[in-house]
């Protein structure tokens, strides 16, 4: 094909052009490129009138303005609207400074008029004309209908065709959820993936109607990690109004809920909340005193480090497994520390309530074995 220098007050950019902003910083480098290295390939043009119009090659063309110079280097094609848009998406598909909605945007403009023309009957057919899979077409006309057409029900128009197929099922049952969504994964594309949100709308789905939307918004307000949903979703469903209310005011835990939803009344519940809060300020106070009583320890041991060279070469590694047992009885304590006659009482179900009974008879079992062996307490028969 024959390059011709054409006036650059001639040249017009084209309406269906995919992209959609132009970032001026890369524009001014590539003009200082164009300056020292002069144009690489020319832009691609079509006749229109007196004037012509960009086919492909506009970044180029605004790069040139810029050098001053009068006239750029064009290929003047032969071509109606319709294949001018063809022939720029084929130009710009592989383009990795186009966003994928521009992309996805042109895709379908160039789908609703080539399918009106006659020229794509089918998705496969257009599929094979413009060399995209068939697969990946349905799912950005699709995305397409639901963005622009006159019935369109998304407004985040930047929403990827594959982020509106994976929350398509969401439509049905929680649209504004599903829009809420969007958003999140819009804006914050780090903190939610795309495998992370196959999993959170699974979850939000299964959630109780009323909480779907409380869901969502704990995850754009970085209180609930998109990996925790479904746990927190589990929850949800299982727990009684009052414990639903605290689990959505980040209250409670999921596992706290599991543990006091079997008292059957609210009151009783708020209570054992109560206790098990108490309980917790209790144990965070004996544990920054473990802290304080392990760092005295520690300055002691250092006073005497020749004493604790020697222990560690005489049983290399005992040191290490006395702190893990230290740890492993510590926590075993505050478990027990949760033992209540009063909660046991309150329990309707004779068999679980004897099972708890059961669980306490075994610790204070094991408990008085170990400190007979040890020599501490002597049981008398």
């Amino acid at each position: 094909m024959e390059v011709k220098m054409i006036p650059i007050d001639r040249i017009r950019p084209a309406q269906f052009q995919p992209r959609e902003l132009f970032d001026k910083e890369k524009i001014a480098e590539l003009t200082e490129s164009i300056k020292e290295m002069d144009l690489i390939a020319p832009i691609v043009v079509r006749k229109e009138g007196s004037t012509y119009q960009i086919i492909a090659g506009e970044r180029r063309w605004r790069a040139w303005e810029g050098t001053g110079r009068k006239e750029i280097p064009a290929i003047i094609r032969e071509s109606n609207t319709f294949e001018a848009m063809e022939l720029s998406l084929i130009e710009n598909w592989q383009r990795e400074d186009l966003t994928e909605p521009e992309k996805e945007k042109f895709i379908y403009l160039l789908w609703k008029d080539g399918n009106k023309l006659g020229r794509y009957k089918s998705i496969p057919e257009m599929s094979r004309k413009i060399g995209i899979s068939t697969t990946t077409l349905g799912r950005i006309i699709d995305a397409g209908d639901e963005k622009y057409a006159k019935t369109a029900t998304i407004v985040v128009k930047k929403a990827t065709a594959g982020d509106l197929a994976d929350t398509r099922s969401l439509q049905e049952v929680a649209p504004e959820v599903r829009q809420d969504l969007l958003k999140v994964r819009m804006e914050t594309p780090e903190r939610l993936t795309r495998d992370e949100m196959r999993e959170v709308v699974k979850a939000v789905k299964d959630a109780p109607e009323e909480t779907r939307k409380s869901v969502v918004k704990l995850i754009a307000n970085e209180k609930l990690e998109p990996k925790k949903v479904e746990t927190f979703v589990k929850a949800l469903k299982e727990s009684p109004p009052d414990l639903k209310e605290k689990l959505i005011k980040q209250e409670i835990t999921p596992e706290e809920a599991q543990e006091v939803r079997i008292f059957k009344t609210p009151e009783q519940r708020k209570q054992v909340l109560k206790e098990r809060s108490m309980l917790r300020k209790d144990t965070e106070k004996d544990l920054r005193r473990f802290k304080t009583e392990r760092v005295k320890q520690a300055e002691a041991l250092e006073r005497g480090k020749p004493v604790v060279d020697h222990l560690t070469r005489l049983a290399p590694g005992e040191v290490d497994h006395g702190e893990i047992l230290l740890n492993k009885y510590q926590d075993a304590y505050f478990k027990v520390m949760t033992f209540r006659a009063d909660h046991i009482k309150q329990i309707d179900d004779i068999k679980v309530r004897k099972a708890c009974i059961d669980y306490v008879k075994k610790t204070y079992d094991t408990c008085v074995k170990v400190l007979t062996d040890l020599g501490e307490i002597t049981v008398v028969k």
